[in-house]
């Protein structure tokens, strides 16, 4: 393979590479003048620079420009410490740490003969501590988000067949080790487990362990469970700093099922269990439904009569999907380059939101010329390898699921009845009285931490400076005294919108500054904003003593749907550049509570008037 820097190359490109390419392509980076968007520190206790390598490789492959290091051999507590080492010099935005057990803990792997129980669960817990204390260290001298590489089973099994039966066997240590590391990252949001057994389970355990190389280089793993590794830091670290895609709009016939519905009808087409390619059709919806756990909205965009689709998903029972599954449903003879249109339209989110999966080459390449910024996906001929090929995506990836994220198609289905509704009374007063809403204003909790970095780095349409804050500076900003941080939740007679809003508030000798104004577009339109407004203003003029707010307008291309939202609370313009960019300013004497008809609003729990 041909491997210049200017080559474009995908993630499936670099998994086939030799250790010689990714050493060519690695270097071809670092010799690039080009500004990194992400900075990786590799720490560890056995030789890394093969991993630091394929994964810069890898990071770079997924669309994120990036140069990274390796700290000095077994100093990852010094490298932390040091204020003048290279790690702390370096300035990361992300730290990985892959301990070896080899050489940790060597009484766990290669026994010496230890079987008592009492002896293995103190080493355990040695580790462990290990880990934590290194965790603690890290998000106290560093603002990176930190992976934590969890650890491989040997190829070889001690103690035989008897191993499983054993209270000390490596398949308890093992399951024991990293299960309770998987236990430390549960609250803290900056702290994530990197599945190091499962990468060396893929490239195949004993194929990824080779014995020579460690006690001659100390490398843990060969070139194919490195591979493996890269790719799992890679996704990671590339949904650190990318949003997630939030619709997967999927064709049907042959993609869905086998066969075309309108030619061989419900009974005819394949999909459920007794047929092979049935099954594995059965198996691509199931990794649907896993998408839509995971927050991702499903669309429908099909050429079929719709009659018949329902048809078919009412006598089909074994479908894993259901036809409610999907938040939009395109099954008509139009364009399908109409159709994503419009599913991005009735979803309000941008087409570059979107990843369109057709089997049909020519519907794909329609997408690709018309409509380029959607992601648009060919799916392989090969029914059994369909939803390792979802699963394998990195446009979903993300590193922390929200309950929001759970309820999403959910929450478009209830807005669509909300639609239905103020279609049906006309009179937009009377509807929004209606719908009974309740608006929950807080001051933002470790527990939000997730969810708010989710608005600040993927709301774009009502985002009123587009300042992208990570997990770190949401953290700083709860605990910072001159930062106001206030979540907005929503719920109605229709359903729990959750957690839909973010401002942030800087104050500074007397005065309030809004940073940042984000709420996600599916509570527009409702007065939520203005109840929110109302009570920030109320928290600033009347409970801090705060005399002056300001704020600015950011212009981007879209986010105009905030445009004149200041405006419309009751602030004044100070100056207006011709970018569009707007100062605004608004005096504590000046400031009114507007009128939000239909919405109770509460502060921490409480009753606001």
């Amino acid at each position: 393979m041909s491997d210049p820097i200017e080559q474009t190359i995908t993630p499936a490109d670099v998994m086939q590479m030799s250790t010689a390419q990714i050493d060519r392509r690695y270097r071809a980076l670092n010799d690039d003048a080009g500004a990194a968007e992400l900075r990786v520190a590799f720490l560890g206790n056995h030789t890394l620079d093969p991993l630091q390598r394929a994964t810069t490789v890898m990071i770079d492959a997924l669309g994120v420009p990036v140069r990274s290091m390796v700290g000095a051999f077994d100093q990852h507590f010094q490298e932390l410490l040091d204020e003048q080492s290279q790690t702390r010099q370096f300035e990361p935005n992300a730290i990985v740490l892959s301990l070896s057990l080899r050489y940790l803990a060597p009484k766990l792997v290669y026994g010496n003969g230890v079987v008592d129980p009492q002896t293995i669960g103190e080493e355990i817990d040695r580790v462990v501590d290990i880990v934590s204390q290194w965790a603690a260290l890290a998000l106290a001298n560093s603002s990176a988000a930190l992976y934590v590489c969890n650890f491989t089973r040997p190829p070889a099994i001690r103690f035989g067949p008897a191993d499983t039966a054993l209270a000390s066997g490596e398949q308890f240590i093992y399951a024991t080790l990293n299960h309770r590391l998987s236990a430390i990252t549960a609250t803290e949001p900056r702290l994530n487990v990197i599945d190091a057994h499962h990468a060396a389970a893929s490239a195949g355990i004993a194929g990824g362990w080779n014995p020579r190389m460690y006690h001659l280089a100390k490398i843990e793993w060969d070139s194919g469970a490195t591979l493996h590794m890269a790719k799992l830091i890679g996704r990671a670290c590339r949904a650190q700093v990318r949003p997630a895609r939030k619709c997967l709009v999927l064709d049907m016939d042959n993609t869905l099922w086998g066969g075309v519905l309108g030619e061989e009808g419900p009974q005819g087409i394949k999909i459920g269990n007794g047929d092979p390619t049935g099954e594995a059709f059965s198996a691509f919806q199931s990794a649907a439904l896993d998408m839509k756990a995971r927050g991702v909205v499903l669309a429908a965009c099909s050429k079929n009569n719709l009659a018949d689709v329902e048809e078919a998903f009412r006598v089909r029972d074994d479908m894993p999907l259901k036809l409610d599954d999907f938040a939009y449903r395109a099954i008509n003879w139009e364009p399908k380059n109409k159709n994503i249109v419009a599913i991005a339209q009735a979803l309000n989110i941008g087409t570059d939101s979107l990843v369109f999966i057709d089997d049909n080459p020519v519907e794909c390449e329609l997408i690709r010329q018309t409509l380029p910024e959607v992601l648009t996906l060919q799916l392989p001929s090969d029914p059994s390898i369909l939803a390792d090929f979802l699963y394998d995506l990195p446009d979903f990836d993300k590193l922390r699921l929200t309950a929001e994220d759970a309820r999403k198609t959910e929450q478009y289905a209830e807005n669509f009845k909300r639609e239905e509704l103020q279609k049906s009374v006309g009179d937009l007063d009377t509807f929004l009285e209606s719908l009974d809403t309740r608006v929950e204003i807080a001051q933002a909790a470790t527990s939000d931490v997730a969810r708010v970095t989710q608005l600040f780095t993927k709301t774009n349409q009502f985002n009123v400076t587009t300042i992208r804050y990570s997990t770190t500076d949401v953290e700083s900003f709860i605990a910072a005294e001159d930062t106001a941080l206030y979540t907005i939740r929503a719920a109605d007679k229709f359903g729990d919108l959750g957690l839909i809003g973010v401002c942030l508030l800087r104050l500074k000798n007397g005065a309030a500054a809004i940073d940042s104004f984000v709420m996600s577009c599916r509570a527009l339109g409702r007065g939520i904003e203005t109840a929110a407004t109302n009570l920030v203003k109320a928290q600033a003029f009347t409970e801090r003593g705060v005399t002056k707010m300001t704020a600015r307008y950011l212009p981007t291309k879209k986010n105009k749907p905030a445009v004149d939202f200041f405006e419309r609370q009751g602030f004044t313009v100070a100056n207006r550049t011709e970018a569009g960019e707007v100062d605004y300013v608004l005096s504590a004497s000046d400031s009114n509570k507007l009128p939000t008809p239909g919405i109770t609003v509460l502060f921490e729990g409480q009753d606001h008037e």
